[in-house]
């Protein structure tokens, strides 16, 4: 490869490809600093980006609703709630905001480029402004200083949170529209939060009756707001059917032992 030829504005290199005056590329060379690959990677024809960096921008171009349908779901106050471990601080009646900064800022970035998940990208990746823009906003990685992000890109949303969540064991098998069973991971969309009134009639028992469930353990709250000057706890459904089988088993063995005695 010529030092000359156009290559990838992002400064892609092919790996173990160097050039010809690299001193660092030779066999056995073990030290720290030894270079992996200097030559750097051709664009793509009609473009200003490798055929790497152009793949990878549109596979994330494609993730971007479902990464927006992600962070609206975790955006929901009662659903971001359970997911960001809500606690109430007892030095102060203001309640704690539901949706994190982070959340907001990358919400606001992908929606940016939101529309773009729809353009022939292979139009406009030869303007040198238009891909930059498009780089810094979809492919880069902007790396947090003291926590905090001065930007975000659809790889960094990528990152935290993933477009789909991971499989969790303890979620509910629930049927589709064709009556099969569908495992799904998204607790927001049949899992949802209920206040211990909703509990008692769900399970058709007094608030007082659910309340010894929380007291003795069996049912915990997975989130607690406060809500007009008192502090609200919040079950899963999941949790409190599981509290009340829980509870009906242990009916069932008592009565049997008195029968049997």
């Amino acid at each position: 490869m010529t030092e000359n030829e156009r290559a990838c504005i992002r400064g892609c290199v092919r790996r173990d490809v160097h050039f010809a005056s690299c001193t660092k590329s030779a066999d056995g060379y073990n030290e720290p600093d030894r270079c992996k690959g200097c030559a750097p990677k051709p664009c793509r024809d009609g473009s200003l980006i490798c055929d790497s960096c152009f793949g990878r921008m549109r596979s994330l171009l494609d993730d971007v609703r479902d990464l927006l349908g992600r962070l609206n779901a975790i955006a929901d106050p009662l659903k971001a709630a359970v997911l960001d471990h809500v606690r109430i601080r007892a030095t102060t009646t203001e309640p704690p905001a539901a949706v994190g900064s982070d959340i907001l800022d990358a919400r606001s970035a992908l929606s940016a480029v939101a529309e773009w998940a729809y353009v022939d990208l292979t139009t406009v990746t030869n303007d040198r402004d238009t891909i930059t823009w498009l780089c810094e906003n979809v492919l880069d990685r902007h790396k947090p200083v003291d926590g905090i992000r001065e930007a975000w890109s659809v790889q960094d949303a990528k990152d935290q949170w993933g477009v789909e969540r991971e499989s969790d064991p303890t979620t509910f098998v629930f049927p589709d529209d064709e009556e099969d069973e569908n495992t799904t991971a998204i607790h927001e969309w049949y899992d949802p939060l209920m206040t211990l009134k909703q509990a008692s009639v769900r399970v058709n028992l007094t608030q007082r009756a659910v309340q010894k469930w929380v007291e003795k353990g069996i049912l915990e709250p997975v989130a607690k707001l406060r809500e007009n000057g008192q502090v609200v706890s919040y079950f899963r459904a999941s949790e409190i059917d599981k509290a009340a089988k829980e509870m009906g088993t242990r009916r069932r063995n008592v009565r049997h032992e008195f029968a049997s005695s």
